[in-house]
């Protein structure tokens, strides 16, 4: 009975984000002006082939986000017959890798209870739970955040080693928010 659950706390915390991401997603979902944006560059890259290379205009009005989650929300459009809702499934998903990520991370640095604790709190907190049903590119970013700094620490640790993988993801982290530094 012990070893069923250890097996079974792990699991909890995706159980709990999926239960808290798509209850009553239809009702809940938030969808505001500046998502409309990345729907219809993924509207326009499916139905006219028109791909976008930069995305929506920065606070700075002369920076512009990425259009990298309009790569990431095209094919969700069309399997979802550009029904919004198929925005939500996908920040959904990557919610749900972000918790499989804060598992894996806090059971490396700390151990198997701080990992599923930090797990647990992840999808559970109510900023996550709205932040994941909001199909919007600032959804992405807690996954990503976590894979850099993993493979950050993963390269200080093994000196060298994952350089390409820090640079991918600080690439990726820059395309979905902009960092502004004001000297």
């Amino acid at each position: 009975m012990r070893k069923f659950g250890k097996t079974l706390l792990p699991i909890l915390p995706l159980i709990a984000g999926v239960f808290l991401g798509f209850f009553k997603i239809s009702d809940l979902m938030i969808f505001t002006g500046d998502q409309g944006w990345f729907f219809l560059s993924a509207r326009d890259l499916i139905v006219n082939h028109k791909i976008p290379l930069v995305g929506i205009t920065a606070s700075i009005t002369w920076l512009y986000q990425g259009a990298i989650f309009t790569y990431f929300l095209a094919p969700f459009l069309w399997l979802f017959k550009f029904n919004p809702l198929g925005g939500a499934v996908l920040t959904i998903l990557f919610n749900l890798l972000a918790i499989v990520a804060i598992y894996k991370v806090g059971k490396n640095f700390f151990g198997e209870k701080v990992g599923v604790l930090a797990a647990l709190l992840f999808p559970t907190s109510p900023l996550i739970i709205i932040h994941s049903r909001t199909a919007y590119h600032t959804s992405l970013i807690p996954l990503f955040a976590l894979l850099f700094f993993w493979f950050l620490y993963k390269l200080i640790k093994e000196s060298g080693k994952n350089l390409i993988w820090v640079a991918l993801l600080l690439a990726i982290l820059f395309q979905l928010e902009l960092f502004h530094l004001y000297l």
